[in-house]
């Protein structure tokens, strides 16, 4: 409980959580989601990769987002920038609802 408690003032700003690509509920978990598991609310997000887009499929993995920008960064500082590239577009793209 106070776990939430410590949570509870950044209502007012946002909550930090980590999106998964491979699920609407699924999220690398963050002090945040206590708030949530606590009241019993379900948490969902619609950025999911599309299947079909192999090549992006391949590039996002089973990363979050966090870990998928870390990916990105270091990607552009090796050989794989076209990787990289296939995860920024991933990211920094707006997507067809």
């Amino acid at each position: 409980m106070s776990d939430a408690m410590a949570v509870l003032h950044k209502l007012q700003t946002g909550l930090d959580v980590n999106v998964k690509f491979t699920g609407v509920r699924v999220f690398e978990y963050t002090p945040e989601c206590i708030v949530f598991d606590l009241l019993d609310i379900p948490l969902y997000h619609g950025w999911l990769v599309d299947p079909q887009m192999h090549d992006i499929v391949k590039a996002v993995g089973n990363c979050s987002y966090n870990q998928l920008v870390e990916k990105i960064i270091s990607c552009k500082q090796s050989d794989n920038s076209e990787l990289a590239g296939e995860g920024e577009c991933f990211l920094f793209t707006p997507q067809a609802s």
